[in-house]
């Protein structure tokens, strides 16, 4: 039970770990779309059957963003390239315009930064 978090910033990456392990996740991080993407394939290059419970991607990061990544990535797994996993939108954004860009590259859902216990809850619940 493996989820990766997509985040360029460091404090996200550990509030939303350690949101994640109390409901007795394993967690897996990177920094930006490129390396999440490197270690999506890394994961399953051996065992379709290995690979993230789900992902949650940022929006906005340096060098690949989370629209490109998602979409990349929704790519691979509509190809057969790697399993379908859902990819969970990160952004502190909430305008319709931004949340309408997150599910139009491919992500499953939407939370807002900070995650808050209720959102947390009801994404596990949904995709779990």
């Amino acid at each position: 039970n493996q989820i990766l978090v997509v985040d360029d910033d460091p404090f996200n990456i550990m509030a939303l770990s350690a949101h994640l392990k109390t409901y007795k996740f394993s967690v897996d991080d990177a920094h930006n779309g490129k390396a999440a993407i490197e270690k999506i394939k890394a994961k399953c290059q051996f065992d379709k059957k290995s690979h993230y419970k789900m992902i949650f991607m940022d929006c906005q990061m340096p060098i690949m963003d989370g629209y490109e990544a998602s979409k990349a990535l929704k790519e691979m797994m509509n190809q057969g390239e790697i399993p379908k996993m859902p990819i969970i939108g990160c952004t502190a954004f909430t305008s319709k315009s931004k949340l309408s860009e997150c599910y139009k590259c491919g992500m499953d859902s939407v939370v807002t930064k900070p995650v808050l216990t209720e959102q947390l809850i009801e994404i596990l619940r949904q995709y779990n």
